[in-house]
């Protein structure tokens, strides 16, 4: 069977160019451990995996776009890839979702995050506001306290 890009030919009679991206086989060693990290993963979550998978060059181009995909959304720690874990594992499909699904899961995982991450800073600012308003509250109220003690020690000590 001929690739695609030789059958189908542009307006001028060339080849279109290859749609696999040469540069996909030049991860570096921790992106490969990733990409390798979560295959497996997902291989256990979803027990029909090996029925869109049957030769090694499925499982090899499947790998290539997972890392084309991290690459191009930015997914590049275990805790964003864990985002996607997570919902392979909530969802009830036993097959193994396509790359585009597993990036998504980890993008609208890290959305959830930095909506997390805004509403525990919006909280811990105003914890800090009321902290302060409370603190000169305080001041306000200890001061007169403190002007009548000190009252109260210069009468008795005949202090000025």
């Amino acid at each position: 069977m001929k690739p695609i890009n030789t059958l189908m030919k542009n307006p001028d009679g060339q080849n279109l160019p290859t749609i696999v991206d040469p540069r996909l086989d030049t991860f570096s060693d921790e992106v490969k451990a990733a990409i390798n990290f979560v295959f497996d993963s997902l291989k256990a979550i979803k027990p029909a995996w090996h029925v869109s998978m049957k030769t090694s060059d499925d499982v090899i181009g499947y790998k290539k776009q997972l890392g084309a995909a991290m690459s191009k959304h930015g997914i590049n720690s275990l805790d964003r890839l864990n985002f996607g874990l997570d919902a392979a594992r909530v969802d009830p499909d036993n097959f193994m979702p396509s790359v585009g699904r597993f990036a998504s899961w980890c993008i609208e995982g890290m959305e959830k995050q930095a909506i997390k991450q805004k509403e525990f800073d919006h909280q811990m600012e105003r914890r800090e506001m009321i902290e302060q308003d409370t603190f000169a509250e305080r001041q306000a109220i200890a001061k007169p306290e403190l002007q009548s003690l000190r009252d109260i020690v210069k009468k008795n000590t005949g202090a000025k």
